[in-house]
């Protein structure tokens, strides 16, 4: 985010989980981004005042912005969409420094 550059880096541990939950995140370029509920998972948001900020997905609100990593523009979340119950396969991608990778277009940063 600080370069504005992509950087190559390596797959070093790739996990499958199971979630009993999950969102979906739609957005104005029609991608949605599906994660689960889970705090931990953060993207690169701004607020309508114009602050930019790493924000969990459960924090996530229609109308804020959400970096589309592809085009290096923000773009707006129109609908937030929960499944509560089922069996849902996520999968846990950790990478070389500096650790973030695209999902779907969007920044996903290391998990903290």
């Amino acid at each position: 985010m600080t370069t504005h550059q992509y950087v190559i880096t390596t797959i070093t541990k790739f996990t499958i989980v199971t979630t009993f939950n999950q969102m979906e995140i739609h957005t104005a370029t029609g991608k949605p981004l599906i994660v689960d509920q889970n705090p931990a998972q953060k993207v690169y948001v701004e607020l309508p005042d114009g602050t930019v900020t790493l924000m969990s997905v459960t924090d996530l609100k229609v109308g804020y912005d959400l970096f589309d990593a592809t085009s290096q523009t923000w773009t707006t979340i129109t609908g937030i969409y929960y499944q509560n119950g089922g069996t849902h396969t996520m999968y846990d991608i950790y990478t070389t420094f500096p650790g973030n990778y695209i999902a779907n277009g969007y920044l996903d940063p290391v998990k903290t």
